[in-house]
């Protein structure tokens, strides 16, 4: 059984070749492929910070918005600066999103106790997407035009707020306020459920790395504040009804499917997406899990000294107040649908208090003899990209068995001081752990409590140890022996998923010529390894930077792929709501005698003899209505629309009232291309129905079309007519300071 899935294995070294380059020309500090979920949080207090400043001078009204902001970005101090910062900070953010969630599926790390971390990723990915685009609608723009059509379309498509929103972005006249109030308080709103899924997201992590170090965070911020001098975005035209819509400066981390409204394969392409989406969320259940060996504790042996607890990187034990006799007054608890099996707190355990339910390594290597060997001890994650399986892990090299011994860890942190002495006891040479980054550990803390441990600075300190540890007796704890550093050394070397030939020489050089690097073995060392081509790990980590901000640079900065309408094409949108008749009903629907039974019934309890003849007539219809209502459909007819161009007829359809029952009003839309240039147009308006002729409604102008334009034709319910709704030019110039 392989430690790693191959398959994700392929796409994840196209990660670990970059970040192994960046590590050598820049230090692991520096490397912000480690960083990843950690940038869009600071992005987030940028996207606050500016967000902050354009919400002073924005103006919620349909008629100024777009003033607004194009007073605040030509004259207002800093206004162009900031609303682009702000800009290129949301697709930033996004785009480190993205990076952050294909590195963690490509490692494998979406399953047991990482799903709920994966879910939350998923949700805040999408909550984002719906941020941007509402970002994108506020500043009622001509992008904002597009995205308010097309995003339109889409939700009444799918019935969401019911199917008559395109018709409130069609026109100016027909954009309430309460529109854009709406969707300035979803804009707004949606840092705070960002910031409710990150405290759910990181709820099962013992201290999360919140925040890049300072230096990066700083050079990041400073890097995207150039980035936005350098590629100022212009501001774009103000949003006109009686324009087809066009994006023409397309932010593809947002807009990324603006093109598929135009593709004649689109209902496809978003069933694939709707696919991806689900496929995403199914991904924890779509992969056998691997089994977690979960530890368990021996309460004779726990000392309740709180350090494995303390070390536990998935917040999996707590301590709790013994019942028994101890002397002791803490125990450890473990939660096991928490604990990943790591084994870091067996490493953090001086009284081998910690094991596990079943063995973490292959059966028979535990019992092998390691006397006058090197021991090799290599984290599960490192196994993968050494070859080795759960099945056959004998060796890394060429290196002979009676030469070194090899064994395969969870982690890399489940080396701890009693674990040294029984190696050092049983008369090995050494030991050499093969471990992760130190910023990459496959459980987060393995590799820094190790770290740690070698240099003395977090008990249990390996260089100084407890004697007779291997028993595992309490009375340990007061007799200490120390090791002898000369004589055995501890060396960790933490190395990436593509350097297992500079892994191999540094334990081959070790085993064989007793030397590291052409030096005298160090007593404890824990560090990275590091390629022995400096040159080419500068080319690779430059080549990479630049990669990523030449993609960056495409999505962000519009420069390619504008979303236009054909050329020499014009629209007619009819687009209005119609309150149809009801529906005839027939008198087959009637049963006999329930109508002269209802009349009896009225005359019963109105004296109609004492009535004038309009007031008996106007009962008597009450009593008919009253019995029709009962047996008879509640629903309307529908509406059939046809629409003639110079004669021709052109579009023909058929539309029924809303309503569970189709007792609703009516809500049309039909667009229809035109080309360019003066024609008659004739539109009929027929309610369907098989009782009868059905009312008749019609429309007939000669209307001329410049290219691009859209010509929309409303109904106006008191007059019973079609009209052309246009929009009024205005009197004066706005600013969006009124």
């Amino acid at each position: 059984m392989s430690y790693r899935r191959p398959t994700f294995q392929f796409f994840l070294r196209l990660f670990t070749r970059a970040e192994t380059a960046i590590n050598h020309v820049w230090g692991e500090r520096f490397n912000f492929f480690y960083f990843l979920g950690s940038l869009p949080v600071i992005l987030l207090f940028v996207l606050l910070f500016t967000g902050l400043f354009m919400f002073i001078y924005y103006n919620m009204s349909a008629s100024s918005s777009y003033e607004s902001v194009k007073y605040m970005t030509e004259h207002a101090t800093l206004g162009r600066f900031m609303r682009n910062l702000h800009r290129y900070a949301s697709d930033a953010m996004m785009f480190f999103v993205i990076l952050h969630m294909l590195r963690v599926l490509f490692e494998e790390k979406f399953q047991n106790h990482r799903t709920l971390a994966w879910i939350t990723g998923v949700i805040i990915m999408l909550i984002m997407m719906v941020q941007g685009i509402t970002g994108y609608i506020l500043p009622l723009d001509t992008n904002s035009r597009f995205v308010m059509e097309k995003t339109s379309e889409i939700l009444a498509g799918l019935r969401v707020f019911g199917d008559t929103l395109p018709r409130s972005f069609s026109s100016p006249a027909l954009l309430g306020k309460w529109i854009m109030w709406v969707v300035l308080i979803v804009h707004l709103i949606i840092p705070l459920f960002f910031i409710l899924l990150l405290f759910v997201h990181l709820l099962r992590v013992s201290r999360a790395k919140l925040f890049p170090p300072q230096q990066m965070t700083l050079a990041f911020v400073a890097l995207l504040a150039v980035y936005t001098l350098i590629f100022p975005i212009p501001m774009a035209g103000k949003a006109e009804a009686e324009k087809m819509p066009e994006l023409l400066q397309p932010d593809w981390f947002y807009l990324f499917f603006a093109p598929v409204f135009e593709n004649r394969f689109s209902l496809y392409i978003w069933l694939a997406m709707g696919a991806t989406v689900v496929l995403l969320f199914a991904m924890p259940w779509l992969f056998k899990r691997r089994a977690i060996i979960p530890a368990v504790v021996t309460p004779e042996k726990c000392t309740g000294c709180t350090l494995c607890a303390t070390d536990c990187p998935y917040q999996a034990m707590h301590m709790v107040e013994r019942a028994d006799n101890s002397r002791h007054k803490l125990l450890v608890s473990i939660d096991t649908s928490l604990c990943s099996g790591c084994g870091i707190c067996a490493g953090s355990c001086s009284y081998g208090a910690i094991d596990f339910a079943a063995p973490t390594t292959p059966k028979g290597l535990e019992d092998e003899a390691v006397q006058g060997k090197w021991v090799t001890l290599i984290c599960q994650s490192r196994a993968h990209t050494l070859g080795l399986t759960a099945d056959s892990c004998t060796s890394i090299s060429d290196l002979p068995d009676t030469a070194h011994h090899l064994e395969v860890m969870t982690c890399s942190g489940k080396l701890g001081a009693s674990r040294a002495e029984e190696i050092r006891a049983a008369g090995a040479m050494g030991i050499i752990v093969g471990a992760c980054p130190g910023s990459d550990c496959w459980y987060r803390e393995g590799n820094t409590w190790l770290k740690d441990r070698l240099a003395e600075s977090r008990k249990p300190r390996i260089r100084s140890t407890a004697g007779s540890l291997a028993g595992g007796t309490q009375a340990a704890a007061t007799t200490t022996a120390a090791i002898s550093p000369a004589e055995f050394p501890i060396v960790a070397l933490s190395f990436s998923g593509t350097q297992k030939g500079d892994f191999t020489r540094a334990v081959t050089s070790i085993v064989k010529n007793s030397s590291y690097l052409n030096k005298p073995i160090p007593v404890r060392l824990f560090e990275i390894l590091k390629p022995s081509q400096w040159a080419y790990s500068f080319s690779m980590s430059t080549l990479a930077l630049t990669l990523l901000l030449w993609i960056f640079f495409l999505g962000s900065s519009g420069r390619f792929g504008a979303v236009t309408h054909a050329t020499d094409t014009s629209l007619l949108r009819l687009d209005f709501f119609y309150l149809t008749d009801k529906k005839t009903c027939s008198p087959d629907m009637i049963p006999p005698g329930a109508r002269e039974a209802a009349l009896e019934r009225m005359a019963g309890l109105v004296k109609l003899d004492n009535l004038t003849p309009e007031a008996r007539e106007r009962v008597l219809q009450q009593a008919s209505d009253s019995v029709a209502s009962k047996y008879c459909s509640r629903a309307r007819r529908d509406l059939d629309i046809t629409v003639t161009l110079d004669g021709k007829q052109i579009a023909e359809r058929s539309f029924k009232p809303t309503g569970f029952q189709n007792d609703g009003i009516v809500y049309a839309l039909l667009k229809q291309t035109v080309t360019p240039g003066k024609h008659s147009i004739t539109v009929l308006a027929h309610e369907k129905d098989t009782g009868s002729v059905g009312r008749k409604t019609d429309y007939a102008a000669e209307l001329v079309f410049e290219d691009g334009e859209v010509k929309l034709i409303d109904f106006e319910p008191n007059q019973a007519r079609f009209f052309l709704r246009t929009t009024p030019t205005p009197t004066e110039q706005a600013t969006g300071k009124e």
